[in-house]
């Protein structure tokens, strides 16, 4: 059976780049074990893609049995039971691993979400709080704090910690980019700051000129206003022509 199966392998060992612990570490000897809990991890990740959770949670078990100190196997489960709507059994997983191990920003993050996605909103920002201490000067802990803020309708806070990441981002002139001056005009538009949500917008535009949300969103807000339209209107359609079956562009498109 599966145990005598895992058992024998314990004597047999082959060298292999242990995909499963940090990219910089060298080169070393894995068991058996380890070899075959990174099949069932890849296998496990390729039928995750197809959204058949059920046999992937049954394949990453197996990885963990094999290799119960991997993190990356400790990562896919939370990400499974995360997918399957099991929030509280991911939240667990994603805490169980410690400051020292790796993926331990990764899981912490995804415990962020998580929290986020269950409307544990406070949880999120106090654990959110705590990674930023201990890692300060990263985009993306900056970025989900303002998403959060935003969820929260707080605003001010919002576009603080989104110009807090605009600032440690390194390429503000990349597309990546574009999202932060996306969500930093949201949050003016709600200040109702119409010149500072422009101006933002079309930043946005400028470094991704075909996402279809930005060209729909400015095209859109300008619509309301009454404000450059013959310009609104070809963004609407450019929008459009890009995803004809989105219902909430196509609204846009008959209010113009």
């Amino acid at each position: 059976d599966f145990v005598k199966l895992y058992e024998a392998m314990q004597n047999a060992s082959f060298v292999s780049k242990d995909m499963m612990t940090h990219p910089r570490e060298k080169y070393r000897a894995l068991s058996a074990a380890d070899g075959l809990s990174m099949v069932y991890f890849d296998i496990g990740s390729l039928v995750s893609q197809v959204e058949s959770y059920e046999t992937a949670l049954y394949l990453i078990q197996l990885a963990l049995y094999l290799n119960p100190e991997a993190s990356i196997n400790k990562l896919f489960l939370g990400e499974v039971l995360d997918a399957m709507d099991q929030q509280e059994m991911a939240n667990a997983v994603y805490r169980s691993v410690t400051p020292d191990k790796d993926l331990y920003r990764s899981m912490q993050l995804r415990l962020i979400m998580s929290l986020q996605k269950t409307g544990h909103l406070t949880e999120a920002q106090e654990e959110l709080a705590r990674l930023i201490e201990a890692y300060p000067g990263i985009p993306i802990y900056y970025m989900t704090q303002g998403d959060l803020y935003r969820e929260m309708q707080d605003y001010r806070q919002a576009i603080a910690s989104y110009q807090k990441a605009l600032e440690t981002f390194r390429l503000k002139e990349d597309p990546q980019a574009s999202v932060l001056y996306f969500n930093l005009a949201v949050c003016y538009e709600q200040l109702d700051q119409l010149e500072k949500t422009d101006e933002l917008l079309q930043k946005a535009v400028s470094l991704d000129p075909k996402n279809p949300i930005y060209l729909n969103y400015l095209g859109y807000t300008w619509v309301e206003r009454g404000k450059n339209l013959p310009q609104a209107l070809v963004m609407i359609q450019t929008a459009v022509e890009q995803v004809p079956d989105d219902g909430n562009l196509l609204d846009s498109l008959g209010w113009a």
